[in-house]
């Protein structure tokens, strides 16, 4: 699943402002910038100058960061809910390797 994917989940019943709606537009520019940077590192060398679950969690971190503490509850509850159901599917992707 995309971060992309995952916020707007993440988000539903939360009603953005305008400023947050244009902060919301600048993650998502630096989710896809450091992606491909990382994208380019890793085609150079070996080693990756940001992991996926390192990037994964600066977004995260900076979409909660820009919600009033009322939408951060909503987004909270919503991330709480969306975790057990990664941690089965890394479970079950690590018993298949």
């Amino acid at each position: 699943m995309s971060v992309v994917t995952l916020v707007t989940e993440l988000l539903k019943g939360v009603e953005l402002d305008p400023g947050q709606l244009a902060e919301l537009r600048a993650i998502n520019s630096l989710y896809y910038t450091q992606l491909a940077r990382s994208e380019t590192a890793s085609s150079v060398s070996s080693v990756s100058s940001v992991s996926s679950a390192a990037l994964d969690d600066l977004v995260l971190a900076r979409v909660r960061e820009m919600l009033r503490t009322e939408q951060r509850i909503v987004f909270d509850r919503s991330r709480a809910a969306v975790r057990p159901n990664e941690e089965h599917i890394g479970a079950r992707i690590e018993r298949n390797l």
